[in-house]
C-alpha cells in the first residue's frame, strides 16, 4: 500500500457467497486481520483466550456473542470489545467488512470507556478542541497503542521519524492529507477549512502504524 490512502474494500473486497480473511501484516505480536463477508454468509462462533477488538469497516452485520448467541449489530465506525473466552461469530444479510485486533499480551491497559459486548461509535468518544489536536488512548501495551485523534481546523503534525506507514481512513470531518512522509508521526498533515478525526494503531516494537477507520 506504500503510504497511500486506502479503504478496506480495496484490500479485502466483498465476494458474493464467500467469507474471506486477510492478515494485514501490520503486527505479529498483536495480529490484525481484515474480514469480508458476502451477503447471506456467516462465521461460526469461536473463542480466544485473550481480549479481541472488532472495528466495523463497511456494510452491516451482527456479531453473535456468548453461548446463547446474543446478536449485536456493528456498523461502520463502531468498535466492539469482546472479553477472553467469549464465543463470538458473525453473520450478515447484505455483506460486511470488519477489522479484528487480537490483544495477545496480558499486560495492556484498556480505557474503561469501552464496555464489553457494547458497540461504541468512535467519533462520539473524542471531541474537537479549539485550535488543538486531541488524543484519546483506547488501548495501550508495551508494543502497541490504539488511539483516536481529532484535529481542529488549521492544525497539523510536524515530522518526527518514528514510524513507517500511515493509511488514513476518517471517522469524521474532512481534511487535506499529505502522505509522502515515513509514517503517522513522520507524516506532516494539515487540516484545511474544516476538522478531521481518525483512529490509528501503532506498533512500537515493529516501527509501524496504521490509521484504521
Amino acid at each position: 500500500m506504500n503510504n497511500v490512502p486506502f479503504t478496506l474494500s480495496q484490500v479485502r473486497p466483498i465476494r458474493d457467497a464467500m467469507t474471506v480473511s486477510r492478515p494485514s501484516g501490520l503486527g505479529y505480536e498483536v495480529p490484525v486481520t481484515w474480514f469480508s463477508l458476502g451477503a447471506g454468509t456467516s462465521i461460526t462462533p469461536e473463542s480466544y483466550d485473550c481480549t479481541t477488538l472488532y472495528l466495523g469497516g463497511e456494510g452491516n452485520g451482527k456479531f453473535l456473542l456468548g453461548v446463547d448467541g446474543q446478536e449485536v449489530s456493528v456498523k461502520p465506525g463502531e468498535v466492539l470489545y469482546v472479553p477472553p473466552k467469549t464465543l463470538c461469530g458473525t453473520k450478515t444479510d447484505s455483506g460486511m467488512i470488519y477489522t479484528e485486533i487480537i490483544l495477545k499480551k496480558e499486560n495492556f491497559t484498556m480505557n474503561n470507556i469501552l464496555k464489553a459486548g457494547q458497540p461504541t461509535e468512535l467519533k462520539d468518544l473524542i471531541s474537537y478542541e479549539d485550535g488543538s489536536i486531541a488524543n484519546l488512548d483506547l488501548v495501550h501495551a508495551d508494543n502497541m497503542k490504539f488511539v483516536l485523534m481529532a484535529f481542529d481546523e488549521g492544525t497539523g503534525l510536524t515530522p518526527a521519524p518514528r514510524t513507517r506507514q500511515c493509511h488514513p481512513d476518517r471517522t469524521g470531518g474532512q481534511g487535506h492529507h499529505r502522505l509522502r512522509g515515513p509514517g503517522l508521526r513522520a507524516d506532516r498533515r494539515r487540516v484545511k477549512r474544516t476538522n478531521l478525526q481518525y483512529a490509528s494503531l501503532h506498533f512500537k516494537s515493529e516501527q509501524k502504524s496504521d490509521a484504521l477507520c
